[in-house]
């Protein structure tokens, strides 16, 4: 699959990221991740950089909040279960 240069670069500056944590030995967590990256784009000042740094908050944003929703959803689905086990009984 090709991807976009702007791709290319997210992933890049998200790599850069990942191993500045670990050079720091901060443990790697999406908030660590988060706030390195906030850090980056405050620093850049290649705009190709700062827009790719821009998709990788966007890109660590929308995969918490799709892991916090399969959380929520799977958190209701033990509550049904819960509740058919009552009715049962």
């Amino acid at each position: 699959m090709y991807k976009s240069k702007e791709d290319k670069i997210s992933e890049t500056v998200l790599g850069e990221a990942v191993l500045l944590l670990l050079e720091e030995q901060t443990p790697i967590t999406v908030d660590t991740l988060y706030q390195r990256l906030q850090a980056q784009l405050l620093d850049e000042r290649y705009e190709l950089r700062r827009s790719g740094i821009i998709t990788a908050l966007w890109d660590l944003h929308s995969l918490t909040e799709s892991t916090l929703l399969k959380q929520d959803n799977s958190h209701e689905m033990q509550d049904i279960a819960v509740d058919s086990e009552v009715i049962k009984h």
